[in-house]
């Protein structure tokens, strides 16, 4: 029988459908992540000589200052300032009280006061919020590569398909006890006798016959996609609480979802009681969320009263409200989905257009003001040799996934880009003792051969293209437009983060 039978007849698994979801939900998240890297571009450099450019700038190279003070307690107060539209005056003004009241020559705050001296930061009071949170301007900025590192290492379904299989029907049957793992309880059945490694489909499958297993179908679709769900949900997290100074400072579980957040639930013998934060119940009312709230409300209520968040099956736990995620976020993706991204295999192409840029002009991540790393680059630079630089980058950082601080000039004078390149290969190398599996998805734009690289980067999608740029500001304004109006609702009570510009707390 052909697989994709055997998927289907015997497991309720319709292989196509799964993947496509499981896609979907991916290219959500690369969505998020790669509009908000070209947006914050776009504030803090095109047009210059616009102020309100310089003024975002500025409070970016404020918050790198607060960053690197590690004080919890002080970048929220100052992100609250921004988050209220204070200028810089109105800042100065709050550290400087604290430190009076604090009295201590080496506080945080005296010394971010000497940190917005030195570095003339300086910005006027605006009440024009930008679209995301000023943190999650920061740290795009800052190092874009950590981020992407994140959504990279998520396995390509699609070739892994049979092992997945393999593992969660294992887990099933072991679940459900059709077998018992590390006993022997059928000797003349080579699947018990190979247990103490994972069993291929084959096996499983020839177990299932000889046993005259029936399985339940809609039960296994759910496992399936709870399981998948929960992985995906880690992978997405682990890039968005990047980008929040709250996940980061809290060190919140990935499993956590938003619902969890908005809603605490005691209870004892004869009471239940709900409990809402008043401001994020309002912020995600105001976003058109009253109906996922409810269907929230819902799910909470129905697990407290079995006492349970999962649905018992013999043995067999599914988590309901990740199995009904893995739909729900890939259809709210299909229904309010932009232009930015037709099919994973562009993802590659909008990553390697934010890495040139910074490289390109010494901005973002290769900013000294902004980001996290110096490239010490010779003063003329060639499109071929950025195009050169950008891929070894790419090859080394985010197909091999070597640190990125690799990169990184000690020199005190710029070096020839070969030199570089030369340099940068050789520790990544040094630094590479483990052997890591590459990024399937980059593999591409990995390869230096010098032609064929160079039509790759005269192909960048125009979104940061210095004189003809195409600017996603409208892209993610009608996402949000759509998300109130169309009642197509991303679900609150899931693995997964909200999308990026939910922006709930700073």
């Amino acid at each position: 029988m052909k697989k994709d039978l055997i998927y289907k007849n015997m497991l309720g698994i319709k292989r196509k459908e799964l993947i496509n979801s499981f896609n979907n939900i991916q290219k959500m998240a690369w969505e998020q992540i790669l509009l908000l890297a070209i947006y914050s571009r776009h504030k803090c450099y095109f047009s210059l000589d616009n102020k309100e450019n310089k003024n975002m700038l500025a409070k970016i190279k404020l918050i790198k200052a607060l960053d690197k003070l590690e004080d919890s307690e002080l970048m929220q107060q100052v992100l609250h300032s921004l988050h209220d539209g204070q200028g810089s005056n109105a800042i100065i003004k709050l550290l400087h009280e604290s430190f009076e009241k604090s009295k201590q020559n080496f506080s945080p705050e005296n010394s971010l006061l000497r940190k917005i001296e030195e570095d003339n930061i300086a910005f006027p009071a605006c009440h024009e919020k930008p679209l995301y949170s000023y943190y999650a301007l920061y740290k795009i900025l800052n190092n874009p590569i950590g981020i992407f590192s994140e959504l990279l290492n998520i396995k390509n379904l699609e070739i892994n398909f049979e092992r997945y299989i393999e593992i969660y029907l294992a887990d099933y049957m072991s679940k459900k006890h059709y077998f018992s793992r590390g006993t022997l309880s059928d000797k003349n059945h080579s699947l018990i006798q190979s247990l103490t490694y994972e069993p291929t489909l084959k096996e499983l499958i020839s177990y299932i016959e000889d046993n005259q297993i029936s399985i339940d179908k809609t039960t296994f679709l759910n496992f399936v996609k709870s399981r998948l769900s929960e992985e995906l949900g880690k992978n997405i997290h682990k890039a968005f609480d990047q980008l929040s100074v709250q996940n980061i400072q809290q060190q919140s579980s990935t499993e956590e979802s938003t619902f969890k957040k908005l809603c605490s639930l005691e209870q004892n013998k004869n009471e239940i009681k709900l409990t809402f934060d008043k401001n994020l119940l309002k912020h995600l009312s105001g976003l058109g969320q009253i109906e996922s709230i409810m269907e929230g409300v819902k799910s909470h209520l129905e697990k407290s009263l079995t006492d349970s968040r999962y649905t018992s099956n013999f043995g067999l736990q599914i988590n309901e409200s990740d199995t009904k995620a893995y739909d729900d976020v890939s259809s709210w993706y299909v229904a309010n989905k932009t232009d930015l991204i037709r099919k994973l295999e562009q993802v590659p192409k909008l990553i390697a257009s934010v890495i040139e840029f910074d490289i390109r002009y010494g901005l973002g991540f290769c900013n000294t003001e902004t980001g996290f790393i110096n490239i010490n680059k010779p003063f003329k630079q060639s499109s071929k040799d950025t195009y050169k630089l950008t891929t070894s980058f790419i090859k080394e950082c985010l197909f091999q996934f070597s640190s990125p601080f690799n990169f990184n000039s000690c020199g005190l004078h710029p070096i020839s880009f070969e030199k570089h390149i030369e340099k940068f290969e050789e520790i990544c190398a040094e630094g590479n003792s483990e052997e890591s599996a590459p990024s399937l998805l980059m593999t591409k734009w990995a390869d230096q051969e010098e032609k064929p690289m160079i039509e790759r980067f005269k192909k960048l999608p125009k979104y940061l293209k210095v004189n003809s740029y195409t600017p996603v500001e409208p892209l993610i304004k009608e996402q949000l437009k759509i998300e109130n109006e169309k009642g197509n609702y991303y679900p609150l009570n899931s693995p997964f983060p909200l999308p990026l510009w939910f922006n709930i707390k700073n």
